[in-house]
């Protein structure tokens, strides 16, 4: 896996020591601070050692051959121990041999004995210089060195560190058993210690070192466990191209980050401090799953990897390095040969929507049982040499394809067939070079009772239904499809597309575009192969799709209405007319403004305003509206003046008797007598009538008429009916305008 919280992670490893006794250091050791990581300030004189001489491996650059050799993200590390933990307040002195012929001169790093986050494995590397370098720095921690350069003549280069606390160490075949038990009896204190294997190196704290029982046997297993990742990896010094590392190690480190178990990154693979060093530390091969997991993220080909495969195809250098060491398959311990068989049953299987991991893993690992124990190492020796551009996952499954039947020689395809891994056109044809498969290898399991079953040519092969179903494009009103060409002995005549179970349409090519959709609608397709015998495969997996919501389309506002002119003036009427204004969703009316205020709206492009002050100026505006309410500009300000009075009416008298037609002046307002009335102010009676287009505020008490306008709180109002008392915007007798 990559980094992620679960049983085994992040797949990188660390480059560890690189050969036996890569330091030749005194066994001198170190005390820890307050019996957790930090040293003692004060060392007796006898812990302390003047320089230590050592000799550093040649390695290359770990980066580089992960890219060139493993098509690999993380790959093995450039670490070598120094078995040297330097405090806060130590100074480290580092002298790099003068008559070196090295042009490229070595690096360290300082880094946790037990890491807290995953980049602290992965630390700055500090340039060195021939000579005497000293590090007088604050930080605290575990020293290694890096030799990265091209071989030379010497081959090595000695290098002497002073200063600082050193580690137990174990060197295989050069530490014994005893040595080890001694190291660790004489300080219980060390705030860590090294494992040193061939190829690989185990850095932990002191709360784990009364976990390392058998120390010779705990690097001999992984070292055995790398070299089987180098077989399947195809790594076999045969060329330069599929040569192994030159001085790189897997450098395997405790960890307390929160959340994990195991996991690989750059430059180390890590293991927590309580139960993942415990499983690392007891080497039991029977359950050492997680460590060869975590390892083979280092090798784990980026080109054999696509989308949710990552926890997949790592795994079959774990199930090989179980068959080198003799263990059960964990297919057969897990019983999940049961679920592969079940899910060959099913009649529409998808490779990539299985979700269980290790039945998934089956498809590779049949090959495996299939045809050798050279197959793997002999593909990925293939992906190296044609080193495909392949960046896509269909790309990937093709490819893994092709090369899978080229290395078998056999045509795969009814293997993965079987499998649910669809293939194209292009694939299929490119595969009926090799031979037709005999048998049905998809029977094979590790412990196989019976025979597999042979491959009946007679037989007609059914038509399989289209796979990769899939859209190409959504829209509001319709939805793109295409989907692979079904297989079978006989061509395909055309395909039925199914919509929610009812079939929409037949085409004879892999495409099809539905135009009978509805907008933000949700829809069900499945596909069916009819071939030119008349039979039709069974459906293909079902796809969901869900079309778009219908676009706003933008509509201009209408016309402005022109060419206003009036007619049929009077001293309190007139009317008004203009010229029709366009939309491109038709004219729903027009709005009347005068002087500024909203008075009216209308069908028709014509308008009689009434009830107005005789001998007054009035300046109108229209505006059209179309259908969806959006109000054109105003039209330009036309002004006009109502007729003189052709009478004089008196002012309204408080003891005066007026019968119904009766007209009045108050307060400049001209009213008419409803009926007979006396002492009832115009202004506040309802027996009045006022002729003014002037509109009044509201009176509680006054009685108004369907048509009657008033103001209130600054608003204007007309009543749809009679009314008395009711508020203007509290009730429904009221329209406002």
């Amino acid at each position: 896996m990559k980094k992620k919280k679960y049983y085994i992670s992040l797949g990188t490893s660390l480059l560890a020591l690189a050969a036996t006794g890569l330091f030749q250091t005194p066994d001198v050791y170190a005390q820890s601070v307050n019996g957790e990581t930090l040293v003692q300030n004060q060392l007796k004189l006898s812990e302390q050692q003047p320089g230590v001489k050592s000799e550093l491996l040649q390695s290359e650059d770990t980066a580089i051959y992960r890219k060139n050799q493993l098509d690999n993200t993380f790959g093995p590390s450039n670490n070598q121990s120094t078995g040297v933990y330097k405090r806060s307040t130590d100074t480290i002195t580092i002298y790099i041999d003068e008559n070196t012929d090295q042009t490229q001169m070595p690096t360290y790093t300082i880094s946790p004995i037990t890491l807290t986050q995953s980049r602290d494995g992965n630390p700055q590397r500090i340039p060195l210089k021939k000579g005497k370098n000293t590090i007088n720095n604050t930080n605290e921690g575990i020293i290694h060195l890096q030799n990265i350069t091209t071989a030379t003549a010497q081959q090595k280069l000695v290098v002497s560190v002073d200063g600082g606390v050193r580690l137990p160490r174990f060197i295989l075949g050069k530490t014994t058993e005893a040595d080890w038990q001694k190291q660790v009896q004489q300080n219980p204190n060390a705030p860590g210690y090294e494992l040193l294997g061939t190829r690989m190196l185990i850095t932990g704290s002191k709360a784990t070192i009364d976990k390392v029982k058998n120390p010779k046997q705990i690097v001999e297993t992984y070292d055995k466990v790398i070299t089987f990742h180098d077989q399947t990896a195809g790594l076999d010094d045969s060329s330069s191209l599929h040569r192994k590392n030159r001085g790189l190690i897997q450098h395997m480190r405790e960890t307390q980050e929160p959340g994990y178990y195991m996991y690989a990154w750059f430059s180390h693979t890590a293991y927590s401090k309580g139960t993942g060093m415990t499983n690392l530390l007891a080497a039991n091969i029977d359950s050492i799953w997680g460590p060869m997991h975590e390892l083979g993220h280092t090798y784990q080909m980026n080109r054999m990897t696509w989308k949710n495969q990552t926890e997949v195809t790592v795994n079959i250098y774990s199930l090989r390095s179980e068959k080198q060491l003799g263990v059960r398959s964990r297919l057969e311990r897990n019983n999940v040969y049961d679920k592969i068989f079940t899910y060959f049953k099913q009649p529409n299987k998808n490779y990539d929507s299985n979700t269980d991991l290790f039945v998934k893993l089956g498809m590779f690992w049949q090959l495996e049982l299939a045809f050798g124990d050279n197959f793997y190492p002999q593909l990925h020796k293939l992906y190296r040499e044609e080193a495909k551009n392949l960046k896509s996952d269909v790309e990937k499954q093709q490819y893994l394809i092709l090369s899978a039947s080229k290395i078998a020689n056999k045509n795969l395809l009814p293997y993965f067939d079987m499998w649910g891994l669809p293939s194209t056109a292009e694939t299929r044809q490119a595969v009926q070079k090799y031979p037709a498969l005999t048998h049905k290898i998809w029977e094979y399991r590790d412990e196989l009772k019976n025979p597999i079953s042979p491959i009946d040519p007679a037989k007609p092969e059914k038509t399989a239904a289209p796979t990769n179903l899939s859209v190409l494009d959504v829209k509001h009103d319709a939805v793109k499809l295409n989907w692979l060409a079904s297989q079978g002995n006989s061509a395909i005549k055309e395909y039925i597309v199914y919509r929610d179970g009812k079939e929409v349409a037949r085409t004879a090519t892999t495409e099809l575009i539905d135009k009978t959709v509805q907008p933000a609608t949700s829809y069900t397709y499945t596909v069916a192969a009819v071939n030119t015998a008349g039979e039709t495969s069974a459906n293909s997996a079902n796809l969901q799709v869900k079309t778009l919501s219908a676009p706003i389309v933008e509509t201009p506002a209408p016309s402005k209405p022109t060419n206003l002119v009036s007619s049929n003036i009077t001293q309190d009427s007139l009317t008004l007319h203009w010229a029709p204004s366009s939309s491109s969703i038709g004219i729903a009316g027009y709005t009347i403004y005068r002087d500024g205020v909203k008075i009216s709206t209308v069908r028709i492009p014509s308008f009689s305003d009434t009830q107005l002050q005789s001998n007054t100026t009035y300046t109108y505006q229209i505006a059209a509206f179309d259908n969806r309410n959006q109000e054109s500009s105003k039209s330009d300000r036309f002004t006009i003046k109502t007729k003189e009075a052709d009478n004089n009416l008196s002012a309204w008298a408080n003891n005066k008797v007026y019968t119904a037609g009766d007209k009045v002046l108050y307060n400049g307002i001209e009213y008419v007598a409803k009926w007979w009335t006396q002492g009832n102010r115009p202004d506040q009676s309802d027996a009045w009538k006022t002729l003014s287009t002037i509109v009044m505020e509201w009176e509680t008490k006054k009685a108004y008429s369907g048509g009657d306008t008033v103001t209130f709180q600054g608003q204007t109002f007309k009543a749809k009916w009679w009314t008395q008392g009711n508020q203007p915007g509290s009730s429904p007798v009221w329209e406002k305008i």
